[in-house]
C-alpha cells in the first residue's frame, strides 16, 4: 500500500515516484468520495504499475507504467470492461 490514512493525515511511503504523490494530493483536494480514492502499486509482468479504481460506476479505472504515463483504464466505464486498450 502507498498511503495509509491515520486520523485525518496521510502518511505516503518513502518510494513513491512525484506523479503518484501528486495524485494523492489531488484526491485529497477533491470532495469526499464513495468510494475513497486510493492508488495500488503491483507488479506486473516484471513491471511495476500503479493502478487507481474507478470512482463511480461509469468511470474507467486507470493504470499507469512507473514513469506516470497512462496505459489505460483496465476495468469500470459503462461496460465495466474499462476502456479496452488493456492488452490483458
Amino acid at each position: 500500500m502507498l498511503a495509509a490514512v491515520i486520523g485525518c493525515t496521510t502518511a505516503v511511503s518513502r518510494d513513491v515516484p512525484p506523479f503518484v504523490e501528486r495524485l494523492i494530493v489531488q484526491m485529497e483536494a477533491a470532495p469526499v468520495s464513495n468510494p475513497p480514492g486510493s492508488v495500488w502499486r503491483f507488479n506486473y509482468k516484471g513491471r511495476v504499475v500503479f493502478y487507481v479504481p474507478p470512482s463511480c460506476c461509469d468511470v474507467p479505472s486507470e493504470l499507469y507504467d512507473s514513469d506516470g504515463n497512462l496505459v489505460c483504464g483496465p476495468d469500470g466505464g459503462l461496460t465495466g470492461d474499462g476502456d479496452g486498450k488493456c492488452p490483458d
